[in-house]
């Protein structure tokens, strides 16, 4: 059996260094450093072109597969609050970049659509939030009888990778940078709690007291809001989604060791690492970008509106679950939003 997971998220190079999956197509930077340490092994890039600071794999196309190329998009974006002047001379960068003849001949007014895009903006994070900790703290969480124990506090702790969890008592635990999962019975592999009115409860539960969680440093909340999945979003692909996200404030944001699925003695912690700016917050503290050549139809664009704008673009049939709106042309009401 060969089991691929289209996308590298941290959940599937934390199922293919598990063995659960055979391979993940992944940006370069999320999962070189892992190829480096020897954890995973590099099989091709999906370029067209072979990528300069690691020549030695080949493109998908030269491994057998003629014409394949995919590449990730990237979009400029400034600090929320950066003065207009600022915006404008970038915007005006942007469109002198733009002028060259070689890049406007490719581009066919009828059909070809340049937009710059960026998802989120950024925002300084100050303190990380470990919820294995929390979970752990609270019961949902349980660690097996030989995980290791902090002598000063008596708390068993985990390794990295959930490694020291016993699933047979554990009802939700954190993986990654904004989500938390529930333990499900009909999706994790040693999942114990049941779809219907027991997931809803725990869920209604766990949103409740993260809620009201204070940092002990401020004692401030640091949730603006936690987000139940099924109520954000729709499609076939929710259930693989973490059923909570969580909306932090602004400074805050899962710790560095809570996104590699750890459980160390202490809820939260202070960044120190040089990487002092995020995004993984509640969105609306971060709002993105988005720079088009046309005239988009209304004047408050959605990250769920690129889907349905890419099929339209292409003819491609909007799936009736896909949520958002196509961004050109007349803008359809009766599609969900």
């Amino acid at each position: 059996d060969f089991l691929v997971r289209p996308a590298a998220s941290l959940r599937a190079i934390t199922d293919l260094m598990g063995g659960q999956t055979s391979l993940i197509f992944g940006n370069v930077p999320a999962v070189l450093p892992h190829v480096r340490s020897g954890k995973l092994r590099g099989v091709a890039v999906t370029s067209a072109k072979r990528i300069s600071t690691i020549a030695e794999y080949p493109t998908v196309a030269e491994s057998g597969v003629p014409g394949h190329e995919a590449n990730t998009w990237f979009g400029l974006f400034a600090p929320a609050g950066t003065p207009q002047g600022i915006v404008n001379r970038l915007n005006a960068g942007c469109s002198e970049a733009l002028k060259p003849a070689e890049v406007r001949k490719k581009l066919n007014p009828k059909k070809d659509r340049l937009m710059i895009i960026s998802d989120h903006g950024f925002c300084q994070f100050k303190r990380g939030v470990n919820l294995n900790a929390w979970l752990r703290d609270q019961g949902y969480l349980v660690l097996k009888a030989d995980a290791p124990r902090d002598e000063a506090s008596g708390k068993q702790t985990s390794r990295d990778w959930l490694q020291d969890v016993d699933w047979s008592r554990t009802k939700a635990f954190a993986l990654g940078l904004t989500g938390l999962f529930i333990n499900r019975a009909a999706r994790e592999r040693d999942g114990i709690v049941a779809e219907g009115a027991e997931l809803q409860a725990l869920k209604v539960e766990i949103v409740g007291k993260l809620s009201q969680l204070l940092d002990p440093k401020t004692g401030e909340k640091i949730f603006i809001e936690v987000f139940d999945a099924e109520k954000v979003f729709t499609g076939p692909y929710v259930f693989q989604a973490p059923d909570l996200f969580m909306g932090y404030k602004r400074d805050y944001r899962n710790s560095w060791d809570c996104a590699t699925g750890s459980c160390p003695v202490e809820v939260f912690s202070d960044n120190t690492k040089s990487w002092s700016g995020d995004h993984c917050i509640d969105p609306r503290e971060v709002p993105g970008v988005i720079f088009s050549d046309q005239p988009i139809n209304t004047d408050q664009p959605d990250i769920m509106d690129l889907g349905p704008t890419a099929l339209r673009m292409f003819g491609v049939a909007i799936p009736k679950y896909m949520q958002g709106q196509p961004l050109f042309g007349a803008r359809n009401e009766e599609l969900k939003s």
